[in-house]
């Protein structure tokens, strides 16, 4: 591939063309996969301005402030990313310390070594040695990390909002490492513990950027001293939550091996500290950062200490003795005004040259720049702003790109390195599954050479088909121009009064590209963002491609996988090298890179792994998972039913842009889109009125929640219904009588809810085949079992029951057989169950289409509950009873009829029981200073918000509420928060769980007492579950029980009418 530091120091963006993206992109080992993860406003795109412009994109003076990779208008507007971006940089990286240039000096005494006896050895032997060799330095990586020459750096810059999460998930499945960035004055907040956890979970390498460095000098007005131990509260904070992360996976393996002393792979741990070097100090807004090697190599040059030592000592508890001329634990006793070398030789110049700007010292000023080593135009320096003048010096001591790429390089895996580890973990049923050891190998190597070719599509990008055309033109145009040049050098251009260029037989085929409809149509809008983990995709050869979506299943046959399974040729593929706001064509991509894919619009909605046809049967990778939940619900209409096409149209196309996105129908056929927050919903909106659906006028309804519904054990006050019943079982049957069942509800434990909700997701994965349907209840079989033993467990230890009630309710789940729950709902991933509780199994008393009609009408009733017609949640329905006529067996009976009686007893089972609305609650991280603490309390009680902490952060002036707030009063919220306090605090909104509203919306006051407190007439006075109750019944066109005249007199007036 070339001598790696052959290439400029620093190559512009406009070298990226041609022949040398080719060059760089097969040096898999100079390659780093990047993202930059980190909480909304703690700096991620500021600092990706400057790492851009160390490619000279963009103007340095210009960094942070035209936020280059948010290009959407309402980015630049609101000041957050919403989309994740990506660019391609390249950075020649310098080696800096000793031992690096120790390891580099014995590796080429090795190589010469070896030169020398493989001159000695014989034809094939050479061979086989040099085989063996470049297979060693294929799986090393080439050679250790932080190896000197120019790197391609692939950085994808994530949002930190909540409501944004899933283009995290593809940032950091796209990711070899990432670039942890925290804020030093907020220290971790909510997002930067989902992103750690996101990490954790994909296996990623990170370092961490303590960013706003400047705030504690400026703002918060820090001594050095105080500063220092502020930083490693920060860096301890960081790692206690890597910690947790450890342990967790930790208990989940020793249970799994039901062994407490489980072995744990200490290669996959996940902490910082400056003496590794993975650290990086930084004020983006100043333009300046380093980590301890570059203060190690400013420092080695003037201290009498070998740069090994002082990069283990420079932070940390050690001193300076002038005396030793070295480093010590105790600080010397003839200086005691001697603070530690971490104060003394990194922070203090730097509180003292800000000390000096604010005072407009300028002599001190020109003394630090001696000591620095550097040169600043005396145009700089004489600047008004004294932040200028900072920036000035400090961005030319300790650039921050020059320090955030060097620790990228020396401590981030490159593709081979970081695929041996990922491949086994996002390929699905990599063991049990056939794949060739020729695949295995090509994927965890990522060898781009393989003829097996492996692509993952993680989402879509809508860049238009404009775009892509004006790429593929400007290719072809570059072509022609490098075809020009090559035949006047050779001298086979001929110069006349009129110019006359031979052209080649393949640019006379290929005609011109135009932006005709029906080459915009065949383009297509969209780009698949895609990442290569074997071999190399070529557009030029005739490449068999299999697009795999995420339900197709190895082991089924060809019709069942029909559509989950498309076929197509590299041929109809463009190929585009990301560049933020712009792209450009490339011929081919090897393994390592991420790029974008046209011609993928049909085929593939959000996800697909792409593979070669030679790789054979094999599954597709693991799905991403997106912690956030769409939970905000809205409808659409046109105002012009002949628009209602293209509104439909428009729905497709957001939801194959947005992974995170749901579209679909309600009952009363209305077309909703569901998001995940408030923020989510008002881009997708936007982005449907003008872009996917542009000139169809439509409405959009308010926000609607959706709500559950859940039975109390208890059963109805009501005397008339007391006198009725005496026992909670209800028994009904077919009208000629042939069929009866007797059935009874019961309330599921909270502990058996939550194993069910947070199992989903794998329930799910084998409920998408029918053919699975057995596996995926015989998988809610076992964590019922599991959640009950623990219950058992807990009862013993606490020497109470979970699950106490009135009537020895307990005493089921205590005994209850778990082999006997046939069936869950609504749906089949519901939180309710239904029970086989019959003495001998429904199976072998029914045949399958009678068993089959009793969970179709389950579900049926787990689908609509009886306060608003929502889902129900956390209820059992317990079968006691079934008898059916055998002569009427022989006959069949229709299976309309059972379904019919079944669902009537169903719900006759569950009406006799107390029932009550569940709503969905937010976690709400809010912070704030203290003047305006009392504000933020009064607006959470508004919005009948629960505070359950509330923190002073140690070493700042900041509170940190933490609260739960209904997603039903979450609208709004944070413009109302930002008026009150104006704009001193805002809220992180995430959602936490289900919440039962204990309020009876039926009460009706009866005795004396009652009355006097909520009144004689209760529908003035109706309560919370009353209200949200009969909204939801209104919007879907339910009766509802309210006076719309409450007195009909007629009115008196003053003036008598004569």
């Amino acid at each position: 591939p070339g001598n790696p530091g052959s290439l400029r120091e620093s190559p512009r963006v406009s070298m990226l063309t041609g022949g040398l993206v080719s060059r760089v992109q097969v040096r898999t080992a100079y390659i780093r996969n990047i993202c930059v993860l980190a909480h909304i406003d703690h700096g991620k795109t500021t600092l990706s301005d400057h790492l851009v412009s160390s490619n000279g994109i963009i103007s340095q003076r210009l960094a942070g402030k035209i936020r280059y990779l948010d290009s959407r208008d309402d980015e630049q507007e609101r000041g957050i990313t919403m989309k994740s971006s990506s660019i391609a940089l390249l950075y020649k990286h310098e080696i800096k310390s000793e031992k690096q240039v120790n390891s580099q000096s014995e590796k080429k005494k090795e190589e010469k070594s070896e030169d020398v006896k493989e001159a000695k050895l014989p034809k094939k032997k050479k061979k086989k040695k040099k085989q063996e060799l470049k297979k060693k330095k294929m799986l090393a990586g080439l050679g250790k990390r932080g190896k000197g020459g120019v790197y391609l750096v692939n950085l994808i810059d994530s949002p930190g909002h909540i409501d944004f999460c899933s283009e995290v998930s593809t940032a950091i499945r796209f990711s070899d490492g990432g670039v942890v960035v925290v804020d030093v004055i907020e220290g971790v907040c909510t997002q930067t513990r989902t992103v750690l956890s996101q990490a954790w979970s994909e296996k990623l390498s990170c370092i961490l950027v303590l960013n706003k460095m400047d705030k504690l000098i400026a703002q918060l007005k820090y001594t050095p001293r105080e500063a220092y131990d502020h930083l490693n509260r920060i860096i301890e904070q960081v790692n206690a939550v890597c910690s947790t992360f450890a342990n967790e996976e930790r208990m989940e393996k020793a249970a799994k091996e039901n062994n407490s002393e489980a072995e744990f792979d200490e290669k996959h741990t996940m902490s910082f500290s400056p003496e590794k070097g993975n650290v990086v100090f930084a004020s983006a807004y100043d333009t300046w950062g380093f980590n301890i090697l570059d203060m190690t190599e400013f420092y080695a040059k003037k201290l009498p200490i070998k740069p090994k030592v002082l990069t283990k000592t420079l932070w940390g508890s050690y001193y300076y003795n002038e005396r030793k001329k070295g480093p010590t634990k105790k600080p010397d006793p003839k200086n005691p005004s001697m603070d530690i070398m971490a104060v003394e030789y990194i922070l203090k110049p730097i509180w003292e040259l800000y000390a000096q700007e604010e005072l407009k010292n300028k002599e001190v000023i020109s003394k630090s720049i001696e000591e620095f080593g550097i040169h600043v135009p005396s145009r700089e320096i004489a600047g008004r702003e004294w932040r200028d003048r900072i920036r000035a010096v400090m961005g030319r001591w300790m650039p921050i790109a020059k320090a955030v790429l060097g620790t990228v390089v020396d401590n981030l895996p490159n593709p081979i390195q970081s695929q041996a580890v990922k491949m086994p973990l996002i390929w699905e049923s990599w063991q049990k599954q056939n794949i060739t050891n020729e695949v295995k190998s090509a994927a965890c190597e990522c060898n781009f050479s393989s003829k097996h070719v492996l692509l993952y599509v993680a989402k879509m990008l809508d860049v238009g088909s404009k775009r892509i055309l004006n790429a593929l033109k400007a290719t072809k145009n570059l072509k022609k121009d490098e075809f020009k040049r090559s035949q006047y050098v050779r001298g086979k251009m001929t110069q006349s009064n009129e110019t006359k260029v031979i052209e080649s037989p393949e640019m006379e085929e290929k005609e011109e590209i135009e932006n005709t409809p029906e080459n915009m149509k065949a383009a297509g809008r969209f780009i698949a963002f895609a990442r290569v983990f074997s071999g190399t995709i070529d557009t030029e050869k005739n490449q068999k491609f299999m697009i795999l979506k995420p339900g197709y299943d190895p082991k089924a046959t060809k019709a069942d996988n029909e559509k989950y399974c498309i076929e197509i040729n590299s041929e109809q593929l463009g190929l585009f090298l990301l560049m933020g706001k712009s792209i450009q064509s490339l011929p081919r991509v090897p393994a390592g890179c991420v790029l974008g894919i046209s011609g993928l619009d049909e085929a593939v909605l959000n996800s697909a792994t792409i593979a070669s046809t030679s790789c054979g049967n094999i599954p597709p990778l693991a799905p991403m998972v997106h912690s956030s939940t769409p939970l905000v619900k809205v409808a659409v209409t046109p105002t012009r039913y002949q628009d209602m096409q293209k509104l439909l149209k428009g729905l497709r196309l957001l939801q194959q842009a947005d992974p995170n996105v749901e579209t679909g129908v309600e009952r009363n056929g209305e077309h909703v889109i569901v998001t995940s927050g408030e923020l989510h919903l008002d881009r997708c909106i936007r982005d449907l009125k003008t872009r996917f659906a542009e000139g169809v006028d439509f409405k959009v309804s308010p926000p609607l929640v959706g709500f559950r519904e859940t039975i109390l054990t208890d059963l109805k006050k009501n005397e008339e219904e007391k006198a009725k019943r005496t026992d909670e079982f209800v028994q009904k049957s077919t009208p000629d009588g042939t069929f009866s069942i007797k059935v009874r509800a019961l309330p599921l434990p909270s502990e058996i809810v939550k194993a069910l909700q947070q199992n989903r997701s794998v329930i799910l994965d084998a409920f998408r085949d029918k053919k699975k349907e057995v596996k995926g209840i015989s998988i809610a079989r076992n964590i019922i079992l599991s959640t009950l033993k623990n219950m058992k467990k807990e009862a013993k230890d606490k020497s109470k029951s979970k699950t106490i009630s009135k009537k020895g309710k307990a005493v089921f789940w205590d005994s209850m057989k778990v082999d006997r729950v046939i069936a869950l709902g609504p749906g089949k991933t519901g939180e309710n169950l239904l029970v086989d509780n019959t003495a001998s199994s429904l199976s072998q008393l029914l045949d399958a289409q009678t068993l089959n009609s009793l969970m179709t009408s389950f579900r049926m009733v787990m689908e609509k509950g009886p306060l608003c017609e929502e889902p129900m949640m956390g209820t059992a329905i317990v079968i006691e009873d079934v008898k059916f006529d055998v002569e009427t067996k022989k006959s069949t009976l229709a299976s309309g009829q059972i379904i019919q009686t079944s669902r009537d007893a169903y719900r006759e089972s569950i009406s006799i029981h107390e029932a009550r609305l569940v709503e969905p609650m937010y976690l709400a991280e809010l912070q704030c200073t203290e003047e305006v603490l009392r504000k933020l309390y009064a607006v959470i009680g508004k919005r009948r918000g629960r505070v359950i902490s509330g923190d002073f952060r140690e070493g700042s002036q900041i509170f940190i509420v933490k609260c739960y707030l209904p997603v039903e009063r979450s609208f709004g919220f944070s413009s109302m928060l930002r008026r009150s306090t104006s704009g001193m605090a805002s809220p992180q909104l995430m959602f936490s769980h289900w919440e039962m509203i204990p309020e009876d919306p039926f009460f009706v006051p009866t005795t004396e007492e009652e009355k006097e407190e909520f009144g004689s007439n209760i529908v003035p006075r109706a309560n919370l579950a009353r209200r949200l109750i009969d909204g939801v019944r209104k919007r879907k066109g339910l009766p509802v029980q309210e006076l719309i005249v409450q007195h009909a007199e007629k009115q008196r007036t003053l003036a008598r009418k004569k």
